[in-house]
């Protein structure tokens, strides 16, 4: 017996079953974004025009070639259906400039205003208790940025140092974040992994702890690409239903655009997704490749994850900031390990805060890590 919401589960993996679908509803967006940004194709229903008379060329051409046969007219369906997904992308997005000329307060305005007072008092309190654990002023701004996606506290000397060393993606918070944090509330629940309700209270479980750390990160795109990501995978992950990650790339890239059309302008959202598409594409090519002995194979993959992020972002990096780190293998080969050890001893010094002896030590442990972060970065990026 399985509850109705694994019939959920199957309807959500039959509609990305084509990710053919869904690539055509990110294309319109690009199309729409690139026609307004470089070719000042701006009034909608001009772009909208163009893109419809495609649509009715498309659905004519292969009209005059149909045949008899139910496989030729199902090619058609699909085609007219690429078409028209692609049609209602381009739409999606108009519909985002059409929304920013109007100032109109509305439900959805209210709602972000609420959770950003509810985000700033948390973040407050979070500052306030992490004080406690972290001393030092620097090494707690640190710590800041890249749990809370908080940036203000820290020195401009200190970010010019992360850039510097190609480690800035440490401090927006990303999909390595929602990756350790997910690991560790998944980690934490393992007596829920043995029966198949105990595994749906889990991933219910999980799913709040993300959602709630999404919304203290402010919703960037970045950090709700990962959240939606790994959400969906591990969905149908439950219901033994196999899920390319092609599909979770491009299941999390349409709903974002879906609610946020004007997202696709953002250098997150393109950096977020140019880097995760270059880890799909060319990390398992570079992770086959290697032949050498087992003791190295991890320090491999780790570097396999850097280059392939790098290559995959290379022509936004130099588009938008005329710059390229040099160091950022050697940084990411030090600094992943040392961000992930910060934030797992950090999480555990502020559960065993008040518990004598061992909060002492767990909290020297999240300082020292933190400290030796910001030195090794200091020491690469100056």
């Amino acid at each position: 017996y399985k509850p109705t919401f694994a019939n959920f589960a199957q309807k959500l993996r039959g509609i990305m079953w084509g990710d053919k679908y869904m690539t055509a509803f990110l294309l319109g967006n690009i199309i729409s974004a690139v026609a307004c940004r470089f070719f000042k194709i701006g009034t909608p229903p001009l772009l909208t025009a163009i893109l419809l008379l495609i649509t009715i060329s498309t659905y004519l051409q292969f009209n005059k070639k149909r045949r008899a046969n139910h496989t030729k007219s199902v090619n058609i369906n699909i085609h007219l259906t690429i078409a028209l997904l692609t049609l209602l992308g381009a739409i999606n997005y108009t519909r985002a400039i059409n929304y920013n000329t109007h100032n109109s307060p509305t439900a959805k305005s209210y709602a972000k205003e609420y959770i950003s007072a509810k985000r700033e008092r948390i973040i407050l309190k979070y500052i306030s208790r992490s004080s406690l654990i972290i001393t030092e002023k620097e090494d707690l701004a640190t710590i800041m940025a890249f749990t809370a996606g908080n940036k203000g506290l820290m020195q401009k000397e200190t970010i010019n140092y992360y850039k510097n060393s190609g480690a800035m993606h440490i401090l927006a918070l990303s999909g390595l974040h929602i990756g350790i944090i997910y690991g560790l509330v998944n980690r934490l629940l393992f007596f829920l992994n043995f029966t198949y309700f105990s595994r749906q209270i889990k991933f219910i479980i999980c799913s709040c702890m993300i959602f709630i750390y999404t919304a203290i990160g402010g919703f960037s795109a970045s950090i709700t690409r990962a959240a939606i990501m790994i959400l969906v995978h591990q969905l149908l992950k439950i219901y033994r239903r196999s899920s390319g990650r092609w599909t979770s790339w491009l299941c999390s890239s349409n709903i974002i655009l879906l609610f946020s059309p004007h997202s696709i302008k953002g250098i997150g959202f393109q950096l977020s997704f140019a880097a995760t598409a270059g880890i799909i594409a060319l990390y398992p090519t570079i992770k086959d490749a290697y032949r050498g002995p087992k003791a190295l194979r991890r320090i491999w993959e780790l570097a396999g994850v850097s280059v392939a992020c790098q290559i995959a972002t290379l022509p936004l990096v130099l588009y938008y900031f005329n710059t390229f780190p040099m160091y950022f293998l050697i940084t990411n080969l030090i600094a992943i390990p040392l961000v992930t050890i910060s934030i797992y001893t950090f999480t555990i010094a502020h559960i065993t805060f008040k518990i004598p002896i061992i909060g002492e030590v767990t909290s020297s442990l999240a300082a020292f890590a933190i400290k030796m972060l910001n030195r090794i970065i200091e020491f690469i990026g100056c």
